[in-house]
């Protein structure tokens, strides 16, 4: 898959968002991602992200994100236990129809999908 190691917050949304990232490699699919992360973030007021990554049975997971760090080689585990939600990002739960609980993983790999604003990546 590629990509870099990360750790992630948020809720899983495979079957939501299958058809932007089967998009994303054509010329419309990239930016109708870009432009539905920046709605969520316009309508919940705090950072949303993207992180897609491949479980060890080679399972594809994408997940909407209120935290990433891929800054980082290792990873405190306590640490991102005790973070907390912000209590706007809950609501991506009704926008998206979400029906799974908040997931918090450490991935070896994958892509993170994050865009200020003016729409430059953060990554």
């Amino acid at each position: 898959m590629g990509g870099f190691p990360f750790a992630a917050m948020g809720y899983e949304v495979t079957e939501v968002l299958e058809d932007y990232f089967t998009l994303r490699n054509t010329p419309s699919g990239a930016p109708a991602l870009k432009e539905l992360l920046l709605s969520l973030e316009s309508e919940l007021h705090t950072p949303v992200h993207f992180a897609q990554l491949e479980d060890s049975d080679g399972f594809s997971h994408i997940l909407v994100c209120c935290y990433v760090d891929y800054q980082k080689w290792v990873y405190d585990c306590e640490e991102l236990m005790m973070m907390k939600v912000p209590a706007q990002f809950e609501r991506v739960k009704d926008i998206l129809s979400i029906q799974g609980g908040l997931k918090r993983i450490f991935a070896p790999h994958g892509h993170i999908f994050s865009y200020d604003s003016s729409g430059r990546t953060r990554v």
